[in-house]
C-alpha cells in the first residue's frame, strides 16, 4: 500500500513488479496527478503456482509428485471467476506457458484449465486422500492434509491467494495463508521446505529469451 501510494504521488521513476491488475483502475485514474504513464505489457502472466515436488517432508513430496494432485488443484480453480474478480476480465484463462514459441499449442494452453470440482475430487479420492470426521482430507500417514502457503505480495495479491484457498478448501484440502518477505520465500525455496513456490521454477516469463536458464535441464 505504501509503494502504491508512492507511485500515485509521482515519487517513483519506474515500477513494474508488485503492481498487479488489481491496481489498474486506481493507477489509471491518477496518471495526470502522479505525472506518470501506465503501460500494460502484451505478454504478462498471472500468478504462477508450483507445488514443491522435492519437499523435505517425504509425505508431501509423495503427494505433490503425483500428477493427479496437480491436475486436481488446477481443475479446482475457477479461472473465469478469478479473471473477472481480480483482473477486470482482461486476462485469458490458460496455463503458464511462454509466448511466441512454435512448440506451445492451444492444447497445452488449455490443459486442465476447466473448472471441474467433481473431477478434481475424484482424482484426490483416487489418490487415497480420504476425508476425516470434519470432511477435510487426510494424508496417507493419517495426519490432516494442510498446506502452508507462504506468499509474498511481490508475486501474489491477498485477493488472489484467498480465492485459491477457497477453491482448494472446497476439495477438502486445508490451506493456511501467511504473507512473508520475498527474501524469505526464496530462502525457503532453496531449503526445500516450502509447500508452494511462485518464482523461478516455472515459465512465468513471457518468452524464452527473457529467462532462458529456466529451460536448461
Amino acid at each position: 500500500e505504501v509503494g502504491l501510494l508512492a507511485v500515485l504521488n509521482g515519487e517513483v521513476d519506474q515500477k513494474a513488479q508488485g503492481l498487479g491488475l488489481e491496481n489498474y483502475a486506481v493507477l489509471k485514474e491518477n496518471e495526470a496527478k502522479g505525472a506518470y504513464k501506465l503501460a500494460m505489457p502484451p505478454g504478462a502472466a498471472g500468478d504462477p503456482i508450483a507445488f514443491n515436488i522435492t519437499h523435505t517432508d517425504p509425505v508431501l513430496r509423495q503427494i505433490f509428485a503425483d500428477v493427479r494432485w496437480r491436475q486436481a488443484m488446477s481443475l479446482a480453480l475457477n479461472r473465469a471467476e478469478m479473471n473477472e474478480t481480480l483482473w477486470y476480465g482482461l486476462g485469458r484463462p490458460q496455463q503458464a506457458l511462454p509466448l511466441g514459441v512454435p512448440f506451445v499449442t492451444d492444447a497445452d494452453r488449455d490443459y486442465m484449465i476447466q473448472h471441474d470440482p467433481k473431477k478434481a475430487n475424484a482424482l484426490l479420492d483416487e489418490m487415497g486422500l480420504k476425508r476425516g470426521s470434519n470432511n477435510m482430507r487426510l494424508r496417507p500417514d493419517g495426519k490432516p492434509l494442510t498446506l502452508l502457503w507462504e506468499y509474498t505480495s511481490q508475486f501474489a495479491s491477498p485477493g488472489y491467494v484467498q480465492l485459491v484457498q477457497g477453491y482448494w478448501r472446497a476439495l477438502g484440502v486445508e490451506v493456511t495463508l501467511k504473507e512473508i518477505t520475498t527474501a524469505l520465500t526464496r530462502q525457503k525455496a532453496r531449503a526445500g521446505d516450502a509447500d508452494i513456490n511462485m518464482e523461478w521454477d516455472i515459465p512465468f516469463e513471457p518468452n524464452l529469451i527473457s529467462q532462458v536458464e529456466l529451460y536448461t535441464p
